[in-house]
């Protein structure tokens, strides 16, 4: 009944959790027991979860690969301590042995993951390298789930335009790419990437307006007023925005989520930026 129910609870979270068509794709899990190496789990998204034989069945060894993201990952085995990081593919642990924490990093993005120490429960979310479990314990893993976060294929995703007053439209623009309206000013945005992007205007009169959804109309295009600032809630991905009030003068940076622009102070957006690095 514990291995049912820990089934059960692997495929929930995949179901609920598992970022689609932005993360990095080819993930492979592979773990070996007392019982011999089990079934090797593969996933075309960016997450996925080792089920051992019971939960009482410890890990003794592993393997990780990740097709779009080279990984690095370093075990901690009982009576042996931390053993060396191995690269995407190698076999990290010893027979015989028990594994009781992990550490995982990944060349570029994210790589997050948790652990499950027999008999127990989930561990808290770590990333890029934190420790996974509890080394020297006498606490051996049961479980891992891993996932990882691919910065460079959803910088490829994100794209947005913006409505320039008396000309309409512009084209869909690429990350890191500026948009620059001139004396014009803009009256509405649109931005489009992954499913949990937010974004909201301010516009010189009725200040800031509803949120809207990936994809759609944020501000008014051809009968709106000038906008003077905007917000980016990038979700799964932060987001920073750059503003320019000015032709030519281009502020800060804002973090995912912060004010970019001057609302208030009634001046005219005259271009902005996104991009997933801090950097244009």
């Amino acid at each position: 009944m514990k291995r049912l129910a820990l089934a059960s609870l692997l495929a929930a979270l995949a179901a609920v959790a598992t970022p689609v068509s932005l993360s990095a794709e080819g993930l492979t899990l592979k773990v070996r027991t007392s019982e011999g190496w089990q079934p090797e789990v593969k996933s075309k998204t960016s997450m996925a979860s080792t089920l051992p034989v019971s939960q009482d069945e410890p890990i003794e060894q592993i393997v990780i690969s990740c097709k779009d993201v080279p990984l690095k990952y370093q075990v901690f085995v009982a009576g042996e301590g931390w053993q060396g990081a191995r690269k995407s593919g190698e076999v990290a642990g010893t027979e015989g042995k028990r594994i009781e924490a992990l550490r995982i990093s990944a060349e570029r993005g994210d790589v997050m993951y948790r652990v499950v120490p027999v008999m127990g429960s989930f561990s808290k979310w770590v990333k890029n390298g934190a420790d996974s479990g509890r080394p020297g314990s006498d606490l051996p893993l049961a479980a891992i789930e891993v996932e990882v976060r691919d910065y460079v294929a959803a910088s490829k995703l994100l794209e947005y335009r913006a409505y320039i007053k008396g000309s309409g439209f512009t084209p869909w623009t690429k990350a890191g790419v500026r948009i620059d309206s001139g004396d014009a000013g803009i009256t509405a945005i649109e931005v489009r990437g992954w499913s949990d992007i937010r974004y909201e205007v301010s516009t010189t009169r009725r200040g800031w307006q509803k949120t809207a959804l990936v994809g759609r109309t944020a501000g008014e295009a051809e009968s709106g007023e000038p906008i003077e600032a905007l917000r980016i809630f990038g979700g799964t991905y932060p987001i920073f925005c750059w503003a320019t009030m000015a032709p030519g003068e281009w502020g800060l940076a804002a973090h995912d989520g912060k004010d970019c622009g001057s609302a208030g102070r009634g001046l005219v957006l005259r271009g902005f930026a996104l991009s997933l690095s801090s950097e244009l």
